[in-house]
C-alpha cells in the first residue's frame, strides 16, 4: 500500500513538472542561459533564439538553422561544427519537415521523448521512445559530435544517440557495420532525403560497400584508399565522409594551417565509375571526351540520345549469333555478375563451350578450372581497366572483318582496311598506327609525334586522335590523312580529358599484290603492273575499282551501252525510212524560221536606232526632222497582235480599233487599225494630230496660218487661238492640258476657284510657284500617288503650256521626261491665262473670225 502511494506521488510529481515545462514554453519563449552548456536536463529546453548546445571541446554545436543558400524561412534542428567553419552540418533531425513562419523548441517532453515542436505545440520530430518518466533523463552533445539521450541513474541507461540515425556524413567514433547507411540530401540546400543511399557493409542483396540510386545500383567498386580510410577513421577526428547529393562519396579532412576544409578523395572519380555507365554492351573509357562506343558489331539503341551523353540505352548486336567462326573480343568487367559456371580443364575448351550454345554471349576462364559463361547481355564494361577481370565477348565475324587484309583487331579496337598496324596487314600507304597488344591500345604516328587513338569509324572513314595543343599538330601531306573540324559535343560530356581531333583517311587504291594468289580474294581481279609503278590487284575489263566499297563494281556503262546498240539496230529502219520525208519539212520549215528571223532583226534594228538617238544626251529639238518612226510590214505587225485577235484589243476611237501587241524583244505596243473613214494622210503619219486639225492640215504639213479657228475651247494653244498659227508644239499644248486636266482631276472649260484664278492653268501656275504643287492632286491619288513623280508630271505639264511655243518641249523630249527618272527637268515658264466662258457648251460658227482677237464663239470638233 505504501509503495503504491509513492507511485503515485511519483506519478504526479512528473505530471506537474511536464506542465511547467509546456507552460514555459508556451509563455516564455525568450528564456535563456548567460553560459553556454552540452546538456539539458529535466525541465530544460533551447528555442529558436539564439540558444544552442556546444560540446565540452567546443568541436560541435546542436541548436537551429537555416542550410547556406536557402531563403531562411525553413528552420531545421542540427548538429554542425562550432568554431572550425561557417556552419558545415552534419547531422539533422526534422530534415524531411522543417519548421516554416514559426518559433521551433526542442525539449525533453513529460512522455520522456525528444521532440522537435513549435509553441503551438505541433510535432516535427521525435524519438519515438515509449518508456515510464523517470525525471532524471539528460540529453547532452559529445565533443565527438554525438548526440546522446539517456536515463542517468545508477544504471546510466542510454536509451538514444544521434550517432545511429546518421544522415549524410559518416564521422570518426561512430560504429561502422552492414545497418550503417547514409542518406544524400535533396540539394545542396536542402537536407531532406536525396536519391542516393550508401550502405556500409553488405546489404539484403549481397552488396558490399554500395551507393544506389533510388533501387538501381550506382556505384560498387571503390579503389583501396577508400576502403583503408572509411576503416580506419574512428582515429582522425579532422576527417570526415559525406554522401553528396549528386551520388559521390567524399571523404574531407581539416587543414589546420588552411583553416578550410580539403577534398581528399571521391567516388565514383568519374563517369566510368558508376555502375553499367553505359549500358548493356557498352564499352566506357575515362580518357575519352566521349566516354562511351559500343563494342565491334554493335550498335547504340538510341542513336539521338548517344552523342549528347545519354548512354543508359546501352548497344544492341548487329548479327545473330551462332556460328562456330564466330570471335571474341577482350574486354574489362569492373562487377562479375550474372553468370553460369561450368568445369572444364583449360581456357581453350571453355572458348568451345561457349560457341557450341548460341545463347552464350560471353566467356571467362580463371585457373581453378571454373569457365563462366554469359547468356545475357553483359554490364559494366570498361577498356584499359587493370586490375579487373577480362572476359571475351563474342562478335559475330562479319561484323568486325572489313577486307581479307584487314590487320587483327588491338583489344576492342577494330582496325578496318586500308589502316595498317604491320607490314603483313592492311595497305603499306597507311602504316602509321600501333598497337599495344597488352593494353590493347591502338595510337597514331605523325610527323609531330604519336597520339592516342579514342575511335575509328569505318562508315565514315575518320578517327578521333587525343592532342594536347592542337596547335602543334602536323601530318605528313604526301600521306592519304587529312584533317577536319574538332567535333562538337554536349557539355554534359566531360572536358577533363585533352582535346580530340578528328582526322580523315582518304579511300586507297587498289591492293598490293605479289603474285596472282594475293587477288584470290579481290574479286574481278588479277595482279598486274599499276600506273605508279607497283604491282596491285586491277579490276578486269568492265569493273572499275570502288575505294569506298574496297571492291570492283561492274561498270553501269557496258550494260548501257548494250541496250543502246540493240535499241539502235531496232530503230534504224524506221528512221531511214522517213528521214526523206522529214528533211524536206524541216528544210520548208526552217526557210520560215528564217524569213521570221530576218524581219523581227529588221525591225529590232530600226527600233534600237530611234531608241539610241533618244537616248543621246547631244539630242537637239532640230534633229527631229531627220528621225521618222520605225516601219513594220504588215506581217511583223500581224505577229506581234496574234492577226489582230480580240483578246488583244484594248478599244476603239474615231479612227478605228486600238490593239496591244509585244515585239520580239519583249517590249509592249499598242496598234491603231485605221478605219476606211479616217481622215489621217496617205502615209499614215500625221504630223498634226490632236483635236480634229489634221482634218484641215496637209498630210505632210509641220505649220500653217489660218483664217478660221476650228478646235476644241479650252485645249487649242493661243497661237492658234489668237492669231491663227499651228505647228506641232500646238499638240504639246493641247497635251499639257490634258495631263494636268488628268492629275487634278479637274476640267480647264468648266474650271472655278477664285476671281484670281481664271483657268486651271492659271491655278496649277499659282500652286507652283507658293511651293503648294501637291494642293492640286486629285483626291482620289492620294493614298496611291507618290509626291515626287506627281511633281515632276506638274512641271511637265507647265512645260507643255508655254505661252511662247518655242519654250515648248518636243512630244518625244516629253516621253523622254516621262520616262526616266534621272533627268533634269527645266523650270517651266509663265502660260497663257484664258478668260473663263460663261457658257457651258462651246458652240460653232462659220463667221469668219479676226486673227488678233479671241471670242466665244468657237467651231467644235
Amino acid at each position: 500500500m505504501r509503495t503504491s502511494t509513492n507511485i503515485r506521488r511519483w506519478s504526479a510529481n512528473c505530471r506537474l513538472s511536464s506542465m511547467l515545462i509546456l507552460f514555459m514554453l508556451l509563455f516564455c519563449p525568450f528564456y535563456a542561459y548567460c553560459e553556454a552548456r552540452d546538456t539539458l536536463r529535466q525541465g530544460e529546453w533551447i528555442s529558436d533564439n539564439g540558444e544552442t548546445l556546444v560540446s565540452a571541446g567546443r568541436r560541435f554545436e546542436f541548436g537551429f538553422f537555416s542550410p547556406t543558400g536557402s531563403s531562411g524561412n525553413k528552420r531545421y534542428v542540427g548538429i554542425w561544427y562550432h568554431e572550425w567553419d561557417n556552419r558545415t552540418v552534419v547531422w539533422v533531425a526534422n530534415r524531411n519537415s522543417p519548421i516554416v513562419n514559426a518559433i521551433g523548441v526542442f525539449n525533453v517532453t513529460e512522455d520522456g521523448e525528444l521532440k522537435v515542436l513549435d509553441t503551438s505545440g505541433k510535432v516535427y520530430w521525435s524519438t519515438n521512445i515509449r518508456s515510464l518518466c523517470p525525471c532524471n533523463r539528460t540529453v547532452t552533445l559529445t565533443n565527438s559530435g554525438n548526440l546522446v539521450y539517456g536515463d542517468y541513474g545508477v544504471l546510466k541507461n542510454i536509451l538514444w544517440e544521434s550517432f545511429n540515425t546518421s544522415t549524410d556524413t559518416l564521422l570518426p567514433g561512430m560504429d561502422v557495420n552492414q545497418n550503417t547507411i547514409l542518406t544524400s540530401w535533396k540539394g545542396s540546400d536542402d537536407p531532406g532525403n536525396g536519391s542516393f543511399r550508401f550502405f556500409l557493409g553488405i546489404d539484403s542483396l549481397g552488396n558490399e560497400n554500395t551507393i544506389y540510386k533510388e533501387y538501381n545500383i550506382y556505384c560498387k567498386r571503390f579503389s583501396s584508399e577508400m576502403y583503408d580510410k572509411l576503416h580506419d577513421l574512428s582515429s582522425d577526428f579532422t576527417a570526415r565522409f559525406v554522401l553528396d547529393f549528386r551520388g559521390k562519396l567524399e571523404y574531407w579532412r581539416w587543414d589546420v594551417k588552411g583553416m578550410n576544409w580539403s577534398l581528399i578523395m571521391a567516388e565514383p572519380g568519374n563517369k566510368c565509375a558508376v555502375y553499367n555507365a553505359c549500358g548493356n554492351s557498352g564499352v566506357c573509357n575515362p580518357n575519352n571526351k566521349l566516354e562511351c562506343k559500343c563494342l565491334p558489331g554493335f550498335k547504340p539503341n538510341a542513336p539521338e540520345k548517344w552523342d549528347s551523353g545519354d548512354f543508359s540505352n546501352g548497344c544492341a548486336r548487329n548479327s545473330v549469333l551462332c556460328g562456330e567462326n564466330d570471335v571474341f573480343l577482350p574486354v574489362y568487367m569492373k562487377s562479375v555478375d550474372s553468370y553460369k559456371v561450368v568445369e572444364v580443364e583449360d581456357e581453350s575448351a571453355c572458348k568451345k563451350e561457349c560457341l557450341k550454345r548460341c545463347d552464350c554471349k560471353a566467356y571467362f576462364h580463371n585457373n581453378n578450372f571454373h569457365c563462366v559463361i554469359w547468356t545475357r547481355d553483359v554490364v559494366d564494361l570498361q577498356e584499359y581497366a587493370d586490375g579487373h577481370a577480362t572476359i571475351s565477348v563474342r562478335v559475330a565475324i562479319s561484323d568486325i572483318e572489313s577486307a581479307v587484309q584487314s590487320c587483327e583487331p588491338c583489344g576492342i579496337n577494330v582496325i578496318p582496311y586500308p589502316l595498317s598496324t604491320g607490314p603483313s596487314c592492311g595497305d603499306p600507304n597507311y602504316f602509321n598506327f600501333n598497337c599495344n597488344t597488352t593494353s590493347g591500345q591502338v595510337s597514331f604516328i605523325a610527323p609531330s609525334g604519336t597520339y592516342r587513338v579514342a575511335s575509328i569509324d569505318p562508315d565514315t572513314r575518320n578517327f578521333l586522335i587525343q592532342v594536347n595543343d592542337k596547335g602543334n599538330l602536323r601530318l605528313n601531306h604526301s600521306l592519304p590523312f587529312n584533317l577536319t573540324s574538332p567535333r562538337n559535343f554536349s557539355s554534359e560530356i566531360s572536358t577533363e580529358v585533352t582535346d580530340e581531333v578528328e582526322i580523315v583517311w582518304e579511300p586507297p587504291l587498289e591492293p598490293i599484290c605479289n603474285s596472282s594468289a594475293d587477288c584470290n580474294d579481290w574479286s574481278h581481279s588479277t595482279c598486274k603492273s599499276a600506273r605508279d609503278g607497283k604491282r596491285r590487284c586491277l579490276c578486269s575489263f568492265s569493273y572499275r575499282w570502288d575505294g569506298a566499297m574496297l571492291k570492283c563494281r561492274k561498270e553501269k556503262w557496258v550494260t548501257l551501252h548494250l541496250i543502246i546498240g540493240i535499241t539502235s539496230v531496232i530503230m534504224l529502219c524506221a528512221i531511214s525510212s522517213v528521214y526523206i520525208w522529214h528533211r524536206n519539212i524541216a528544210k520548208r520549215q526552217e526557210n520560215r524560221k528564217i524569213d521570221q528571223r530576218n524581219r523581227a532583226q529588221s525591225m529590232l534594228n530600226c527600233e534600237r536606232h530611234v531608241q539610241a538617238l533618244i537616248d543621246l544626251s547631244e539630242f537637239k529639238e532640230e534633229d527631229e526632222k531627220g528621225i521618222d518612226v520605225p516601219f513594220f510590214d504588215l506581217e511583223s505587225i500581224l505577229m506581234a497582235t496574234n492577226n489582230f485577235s480580240n483578246e488583244n484589243k484594248l478599244g476603239e476611237g474615231g479612227y478605228g480599233p486600238v490593239y496591244k501587241g509585244k515585239l520580239p524583244n519583249g517590249q509592249e505596243i499598242a496598234v491603231k487599225r485605221l478605219s476606211s473613214v479616217s481622215s489621217q494622210d496617205q502615209e499614215m503619219n500625221p504630223k498634226i494630230s490632236d483635236f480634229g486639225l489634221a482634218r484641215i492640215v496637209g498630210g505632210t504639213q509641220t505649220e500653217a496660218n489660218t483664217t478660221k479657228i476650228v478646235g476644241t475651247y479650252g485645249y487649242i494653244s493661243p497661237e492658234y487661238a489668237v492669231e491663227g498659227i499651228f505647228s506641232v508644239k500646238s499638240d504639246v499644248y493641247s497635251f499639257g492640258v490634258v495631263l494636268l486636266e488628268i492629275i487634278s482631276g479637274k476640267k480647264n472649260t468648266t474650271f472655278y476657284q477664285s476671281e484670281e484664278a481664271m483657268s486651271l492653268l492659271g491655278y496649277a501656275w499659282r500652286l507652283w510657284t507658293d511651293n503648294k504643287v501637291l494642293d492640286l492632286m486629285d483626291e482620289t491619288l492620294q493614298d496611291s500617288c507618290i509626291g515626287n513623280q506627281f511633281v515632276k508630271c506638274v512641271n511637265i505639264g507647265l512645260l507643255c503650256v508655254q505661252e511662247n511655243p518655242g519654250d515648248r518641249p518636243t512630244m518625244m523630249n516629253v516621253i523622254k521626261m516621262l520616262d526616266i527618272d534621272t533627268v533634269n527637268l527645266p523650270t517651266p515658264k509663265r502660260p497663257t491665262f484664258f478668260l473663263r466662258r460663261d457658257q457651258s457648251k462651246a458652240t460653232s460658227s462659220d463667221q469668219p473670225e479676226s486673227n488678233n482677237v479671241l471670242t466665244n464663239t468657237l467651231e467644235g470638233r
